[in-house]
């Protein structure tokens, strides 16, 4: 008989797999509880992950936002959410600004995203022709980035982030073709369950040089 598997068991998968790991690097950094990496194969069965279809979002030459709507919701736990980077998103700025953590997707809590926010950021690294991800928050007006891991140009990405509100923690999923990451990063989350939703961003200070393409889709859960 074909088991289902129902979002409290993945939640539960999820919490279970980050205290496991997090025995061993829990007490290394205070805002990244757990920086180990994993094996997909040794979990990828378990997880569930929402597959849904991705839309181009496009951020034209000399503009710093993709057109897209402003969506409201009014409670959240997570996201599912599939991304791939076109090959028009290399880009060398000749500049300091090349290390600026360009937005990909998240949500705010509030109306403010650089008061209370969690998202994921991005950036193109020219000497490893990969786009770097990370870890990209704001809490309470403090801002925090760590880097994630790295995906290459037109690479097919999953990743799943659960808010686990009891504990304080932003739980991270990261699986493309090869490898899988997880981590968990303190985060106190503020008494508002509602915000918005957060679209790709380039910058940073500078706008995009040029069109770049992102194949996205995320849905809160």
């Amino acid at each position: 008989m074909e088991m289902k598997t129902t979002k409290k068991q993945v939640r539960a998968i999820i919490i279970g797999l980050v205290i496991g790991w997090s025995i061993v690097g829990l007490f290394g950094c205070k805002k990244e509880v757990l920086p180990l990496p994993i094996k997909v194969e040794n979990i990828k069965d378990k997880i569930p992950v929402d597959r849904g279809t991705m839309e181009r979002y496009t951020i034209y030459k000399k503009f710093h936002y993709s057109y897209h709507s402003i969506v409201r919701f009014d409670g959240i736990e997570g996201f599912n959410s599939n991304f791939q980077f076109n090959s028009n998103c290399r880009y060398d700025l000749g500049n300091q600004n090349q290390g600026d953590i360009n937005k990909l997707f998240g949500c705010s809590f509030g109306s403010d995203n650089h008061y209370n926010s969690v998202r994921v950021g991005w950036n193109y690294n020219i000497s490893t022709d990969m786009i770097d991800l990370w870890y990209y928050a704001y809490e309470r007006g403090i801002p925090t980035h760590i880097k994630i891991g790295s995906t290459n140009i037109d690479q097919y990405n999953d990743i799943q982030i659960y808010f686990d509100y009891s504990t304080n923690r932003v739980l991270l999923f990261l699986q493309s073709s090869t490898t899988g990451i997880a981590r968990a990063y303190d985060y106190i989350f503020p008494s508002e369950r509602w915000g918005y939703y957060q679209y790709p961003y380039f910058g940073g200070d500078e706008k995009a040089p040029h069109r770049m393409d992102i194949l996205l889709y995320f849905n809160r859960y």
